[in-house]
């Protein structure tokens, strides 16, 4: 804080400068001050006095917006890996002050996967903030024992604000295996006979099926 004393007649500006503050300043202060003569420095403080200072911070409050995540489908037999795409998530406070500070004014979203297993995983985008974040399916860390529909929850939390509780949530993770409704194509095995006083083994040629 810094105070500008103008010509004699003018008011005091005091000046709260934000790029020098922290997220730890929040709250309010008591900001003492006096008053002295300029050209009799030998006289003792004229006045002195305090007032108070509140630093308010509206993402201490916020709270995440819900978003629905569709459902990631794969296929045992085709897809070796597949991602799906997920939106930024936004907070309360995004609407109101976007037009001010901009997109993220509380900072990134931390978003993990809940007691989820191996096969997925999920990783931000290179500007944590505003790019999208990837859900990734690796065949090669799941088995064909993940066939059908999995709830999978997820949750949302400030980086910058621990005190905050998270988000839960869920969405749907699927996996379809062709094998399962498969049904085995019918072929005619013809006769063929043999001879008791022939070859001890003999055998008839069938397709496979």
């Amino acid at each position: 804080m810094t105070a500008v004393l103008n010509p004699i007649a003018n008011s005091l500006k005091i000046t709260f400068d934000k790029t020098k503050a922290a997220l730890s300043d929040y709250g309010t202060h008591t900001i003492d001050y006096e008053v002295n003569f300029k050209e009799y420095t030998g006289i003792a403080a004229a006045l002195k006095g305090s007032f108070q200072l509140t630093i308010k911070d509206d993402c201490r409050t916020a709270t995440i917006q819900s978003q629905t995540i569709s459902s990631l489908v794969v296929n045992w037999l085709a897809d070796p890996t597949k991602t799906l795409s997920v939106p930024a998530f936004t907070d309360s406070v995004d609407a109101a002050m976007m037009v001010i500070n901009g997109y993220g004014t509380c900072g990134e979203k931390v978003v993990s996967l809940v007691n989820a297993p191996a096969y997925l995983s999920i990783s931000a985008g290179k500007v944590p903030i505003t790019d999208p974040l990837t859900i990734t399916y690796t065949k090669a860390l799941a088995t064909k024992e993940a066939f059908g529909q999995t709830q999978i929850s997820y949750s949302v939390s400030f980086k910058n604000y621990a005190g905050i509780a998270p988000s839960v949530a869920s969405f749907t993770f699927e996996m379809t295996d062709p094998c399962r409704s498969a049904t085995v194509t019918p072929q005619t095995i013809g006769s063929f006979a043999v001879d008791l006083h022939g070859a001890a083994a003999q055998t008839s040629t069938v397709k496979a099926f």
